[in-house]
């Protein structure tokens, strides 16, 4: 399965990237997919998402810049069926879709990794 994670409050915590990386180690592609802008003109720009992304493996071509494009979009176009994102409207807009799977992080409120059992499901679902 194809997985995306947001990078802003969601990728960017250690333990989310813990989990990541077993979904790697699992088989399963892992992507991030951020609203960010890719800035070619400046190099240090996005400098934390592509350190994480060296960390966890995670190749270039898995790096989705949506410049605050609906994200659904680019799930659609790379065949990706799950994301984690902490943006409840983007959750939203994906659950629109048709086989396309959305889980709200909210790192703030969610003490008891209930974003890990919705995750668990949809991927057990497959």
């Amino acid at each position: 399965m194809k997985i995306s994670f947001d990078f802003d409050e969601t990728l960017d915590k250690q333990y989310i990237q813990a989990y990541a990386l077993q979904k790697k180690n699992e088989g399963h592609g892992i992507y991030i997919l951020t609203a960010r802008e890719e800035n070619p003109y400046n190099p240090t720009w996005n400098m934390d998402l592509y350190m994480v992304a060296e960390f966890l493996g995670i190749y270039e071509e898995n790096i989705i810049f949506a410049e605050y494009t609906d994200k659904w979009i680019f799930m659609k176009e790379y065949g990706i069926e799950l994301h984690i994102d902490g943006d409840l409207e983007e959750i939203e807009l994906i659950r629109e879709q048709p086989n396309m799977n959305g889980v709200h992080f909210r790192p703030m409120y969610d003490t008891t990794s209930e974003w890990k059992t919705q995750m668990e499901n949809f991927i057990n679902k497959k």
